[in-house]
């Protein structure tokens, strides 16, 4: 990859952006989500295990794309 410049910071911005916002955005959705199961009387405790690993995972690839566009 090519380092950041004064001009081009485009996978700074979205590296970061989503290493932000993406896995509080994650947690929510699985929250929505296993309310959702539980007003349906489905089983609903495997959904926030899981929307905790995603956004674990989205928080070190993004982080990860942030940080080698440093250089």
């Amino acid at each position: 990859m090519t380092n950041c410049s004064a001009t081009d910071c485009t996978w700074l911005t979205i590296g970061s952006g989503i290493a932000t916002f993406g896995p509080a955005s994650v947690v929510l959705i699985s929250m929505v989500i296993s309310i959702v199961r539980m007003v349906q009387r489905r089983r609903a405790f495997w959904v926030p295990i899981i929307g905790m690993v995603v956004a674990v995972l989205m928080t070190v690839l993004c982080g990860t794309v942030a940080f080698m566009t440093i250089g």
